[in-house]
């Protein structure tokens, strides 16, 4: 998983036992360029920042599912609608 970096769909669809076993990869993916970045061997400091957001992605995942039991996303609540925004705007009084 270290070279394709999934959306969170994907990883929801994962089981939980190989989602960990690419959390575990990523840590040590991301720590390797984190050391590389501090060293001055590694240039591309935007990878390190895609790999970071891909790892809190897959944990995110861990957590959603670890929440509900499933891989499944629960359904939008339907029926609920936002409040609608009101802005009374009153004009200044006129001496």
């Amino acid at each position: 998983m270290a070279t394709h970096l999934a959306s969170y769909g994907e990883l929801t669809a994962m089981s939980l036992e190989d989602l960990r076993k690419e959390i575990r990869e990523q840590r040590l993916s991301v720590e390797r360029m984190h050391i590389g970045i501090r060293m001055n061997k590694e240039k591309d400091s935007a990878k390190y920042r895609r790999e970071k957001r891909a790892l809190a992605r897959m944990l995110t995942a861990v957590a959603h599912i670890g929440k509900n039991g499933t891989n499944v996303r629960p359904e939008p609540v339907k029926g609920l609608k936002k409040k609608p925004k009101t802005r009374t705007v009153t004009a200044p009084a006129q001496s």
